[in-house]
């Protein structure tokens, strides 16, 4: 499960907990920010009081009856200038009454095998910029934006205005803030031209060229001949 907390909700967003359980439940909630998402380096760090922006999650502790629905608030301190990604832990833990001999009727006293909710959220920044780059000699896109970019494609064209001439390679793969991207797909030529299809988080899909950078211009008066 993944929910969005974007700029038109004013910074805040909810997840409800529904209780299948026939007992009373004591859950803890808490907030970790995702580090280097969607790569073979992924963390979860839990969120620091310090941090800026940040997201809170209310209340952080809470008692679930059997059958019950209860709401966690979510809240965006801060201003963020480039979208990151949460995960929000719920898990159960052993009631205040754990080592009573008798505990009372109907509380679970022992968390034994448990189940943790982890649902992803993402705050969005104000304004979305989406923006890539491409290193042609290793094969490596890189996502320059604040938003997330969902590749679906890429392609090396031999013309930038003739469709014909791309070779497509299927990608399907997230690229997140400040992340890069291995790919198998290199110029046949060192004019051709690389294109690119991808998903905003809004919905947009965009079909963007780059050609090759341009070559410094050579200044022929620095150019001795030798007669």
């Amino acid at each position: 499960m993944m929910s969005t907390i974007s700029a038109k909700d004013n910074g805040l967003g909810e997840l409800k907990i529904l209780s299948r359980s026939d007992v009373t439940q004591y859950i803890q909630v808490s907030v970790m920010r995702v580090t280097h998402p969607g790569t073979d380096h992924e963390k979860n760090v839990p969120v620091s009081p310090v941090d800026e922006p940040t997201l809170v999650a209310s209340p952080q502790r809470l008692i679930l009856e059997p059958r019950q629905v209860h709401v966690v608030r979510l809240i965006v301190e801060g201003s963020p200038n480039k979208e990151t990604l949460y995960r929000v832990a719920i898990k159960p833990v052993a009631a205040p009454t754990a080592g009573v001999d008798h505990p009372a009727s109907g509380i679970s006293t022992s968390v034994g095998l448990s189940i943790v909710w982890a649902p992803l959220v993402t705050v969005a920044p104000a304004v979305s910029a989406p923006a890539w780059s491409i290193d042609r000699v290793h094969g490596v896109l890189a996502n320059d934006g604040n938003v997330h970019l969902g590749v679906d494609k890429v392609a090396y064209c031999a013309s930038e205005t003739d469709a014909n001439s791309c070779r497509w390679q299927s990608v399907k793969h997230i690229v997140y803030v400040g992340e890069k991207l291995g790919l198998d797909a290199r110029p046949d030529r060192p004019g051709d031209t690389f294109r690119i299809e991808y998903k905003t988080p809004d919905g947009q899909v965009r079909n963007e060229a780059r050609g090759p950078s341009p070559q410094p211009v050579r200044d022929m008066r620095a150019v001795k001949h030798d007669n």
